[in-house]
C-alpha cells in the first residue's frame, strides 16, 4: 500500500474553488468520502467565514445538502466529479485531509498498488496541471495487518470493491471471505485504520520520494 501527495491546479473551478478564491489563504478539508450513488461528502473548515461558504454552497446546483457542524465546520454533499472520480476509478482512497484555494488543490491518497498511480496521475492531468509531491511506501503493512485484515484487503481488491463503479459489493466481499457482511466490512475498516495510524506514527521512518511542490509546467505536462 502507498500514500501519495498530489498537487493539482484545475483548468475549471468547482464550488470549493469558487468560494475559497475569495480569500488569500487555503482552507482545510479534514474529511471526505465518495459514495456509491455518485456523490461525495466533505467537511470544510471555513475558519470564521461560515456564512459565506454556506451561501455559496446553497446556491450551487451540484450541491444536494449543506449542514452546519459548528462555528467553522460545514458538511456538504454534492455530485462527485472530476478528481474524486478519477482517484476512485484507480482504486485510490482520499485520506481525508487536504487543502484547497481557488483552482489549486492538494490531495493525500491511499493506493493499494503502485501501478495504479500512473493512470491516476494521467486521469488528473486531463483536468489540470499536476505535480506528484511524494510517495510513501508503506513497507510495514504486512506486519501492521492481521491475517484476516490482510485477507479482507486482498479479496476486496480482487473482486473490484475499490473500483468506480464497483464490480463487487460488500455482499460479494463477505461471500469471498466466508463471513457475514458486517464482519467483512469490519475487517476492511480495521485494516484501513491500522495502516493510517501506523503511517502517521512512523512516517519519518518510511522511504519517501520527494519531488518539487510547486505546480511547474515541467512536472505538470499533459
Amino acid at each position: 500500500m502507498y500514500q501519495a501527495k498530489v498537487y493539482v491546479d484545475f483548468d475549471e473551478m468547482g464550488v470549493l474553488g469558487r468560494v475559497t478564491s475569495q480569500f488569500s489563504e487555503p482552507f482545510d478539508v479534514p474529511e471526505e468520502e465518495v459514495h456509491d450513488d455518485g456523490t461525495i461528502s466533505f467537511v470544510v473548515d471555513t475558519r470564521g467565514h461560515r456564512d459565506t461558504f454556506v451561501e455559496t454552497f446553497l446556491a450551487a446546483h451540484e450541491v444536494s445538502n449543506v449542514e452546519v457542524v459548528d462555528e467553522d465546520l460545514v458538511l456538504v454533499r454534492k455530485t462527485a466529479r472530476g478528481a474524486s472520480v478519477v482517484i476512485r476509478e484507480n482504486h485510490g482512497k482520499l485520506r481525508g485531509v487536504d487543502s484547497v484555494h481557488g483552482t489549486k488543490r492538494v490531495f493525500e491518497v491511499l493506493l493499494l498498488r503502485r501501478e495504479d498511480l500512473s493512470p491516476m496521475i494521467a486521469g488528473l492531468r486531463e483536468l489540470g496541471e499536476v505535480t506528484l509531491g511524494s510517495i510513501v511506501d508503506l513497507t510495514r503493512t504486512g506486519r501492521v495487518l492481521s491475517e484476516r485484515q490482510h485477507a479482507a484487503v486482498s479479496a476486496a481488491l480482487d473482486i473490484g470493491y475499490f473500483q468506480w463503479p464497483r464490480d463487487g459489493d460488500a455482499e460479494d466481499l463477505a461471500d469471498e471471505l466466508g463471513v457475514t457482511r458486517a464482519t467483512a466490512l469490519e475487517h476492511l475498516r480495521k485494516a484501513e485504520k491500522r495502516v493510517l495510524e501506523e503511517t502517521l506514527e512512523d512516517q519519518t521512518d518510511q522511504s519517501v520520494t520527494e519531488t518539487t511542490r510547486d505546480l511547474s509546467p515541467i512536472s505538470s505536462e499533459r
